[in-house]
């Protein structure tokens, strides 16, 4: 069980750790589009489905918010690339993306939803009372501004294979 919480954890610290970590001046690819997906983004989108349909989809979960994580700090003019859509609701879009295309990689699918998302994201910070009413109340709500909401954890790193992935 606690290999299970590592791993879960890891899955999600890796992509944020990277990807924040990374000189990046705009882009996140190369100019055919290709890029290199770790962890759980490499899976296909059968395995997730598969994954999801057991119950088992919670390092799935952490991938997709480290990945989304990345898209909030690196994407200009996005503070919250989610909007109003809550991790269910981006799961049932992920899974009804992985139906139609299921030997696409799960990075493929989180691109996917990443686009449908773009139009209604947040642009500005919500104000302190905008935060206190809502149930995704994230940590951190004192810091200053252009400080993180979230605190990293130290100690844990898992890393699977990567692959490089094109359109």
């Amino acid at each position: 069980m606690l290999h299970t919480a590592r791993l879960s954890i890891g899955c999600l610290l890796v992509p944020i750790l990277l990807l924040l970590c990374m000189p990046i001046s705009g882009s996140s690819s190369d100019v055919q589009g290709n890029y290199v997906a770790l962890g759980f983004g490499l899976e296909s989108c059968q395995t997730f489905l598969q994954a999801r349909s057991n119950g088992l989809d919670l390092p799935y979960r952490h991938w997709l918010t480290g990945y989304l994580t990345a898209v909030n700090k690196l994407t200009k003019d996005t503070v919250d690339i989610r909007g109003t859509t809550d991790i269910d609701g981006m799961l049932g879009l992920l899974e009804q993306y992985c139906i139609k295309h299921r030997e696409h990689s799960f990075s493929r699918a989180v691109e996917s939803l990443v686009t449908d998302l773009y139009p209604k994201r947040r642009t500005h910070m919500p104000q302190k009372h905008e935060w206190l009413r809502s149930p995704r109340r994230p940590l951190g709500l004192d810091d200053g501004p252009g400080q993180s909401l979230v605190r990293p954890r130290e100690g844990l790193h898992q890393e699977r294979s990567l692959a490089i992935l094109s359109h």
